[in-house]
């Protein structure tokens, strides 16, 4: 039986081991889109090939940061890019959001923020746009 994945959730690909963890970007029925942030591929496979990524080899990483973020937005839809190896860009349509949701994303990545952008979409949709940092910053 496969696992009930979700938008955002950090998967491997039993079928592609090298390719490393990746984001769960689309369902369908019997299969799924996973996107890898740091080299920009994605690839669909089968949803029976598609495992959770164990939370301890996620500490600190790109795709746990990303999971964090797309789960607080409530995320619909997504996409992702690195302008920059150490920079990353979200684009994330959800729905309505709260105030409280703004400042959990700021709290959440703090002087890592380098822009933060809610546009409307319509249809009840609201696109965010995030810039950050993807390590800490060393001090000044």
């Amino acid at each position: 039986m496969t696992e009930t994945l979700s938008l955002g959730e950090p998967v491997v690909v039993l079928s592609d081991p090298g390719a490393g963890t990746g984001l769960v970007a689309e369902l369908r029925r019997n299969d799924g889109r996973v996107l890898f942030p740091r080299t920009g591929r994605s690839l669909w496979a089968p949803l029976r090939d598609l495992r959770r990524a164990e939370t301890a080899s996620l500490q600190g990483s790109l795709e746990a940061e990303l999971a964090a973020l797309l789960s607080i937005l409530g995320c619909l839809e997504m996409e992702v890019s690195m302008p920059e190896p150490d920079r990353c860009r979200l684009l994330a349509a959800h729905g309505a959001i709260r105030p409280e949701t703004v400042d959990a994303i700021r709290e959440r990545l703090g002087d890592r923020l380098i822009g933060y952008v809610i546009r409307p979409l319509g249809m009840r949709r609201v696109q965010t746009v995030l810039e950050f940092v993807t390590a800490p910053r060393p001090p000044a």
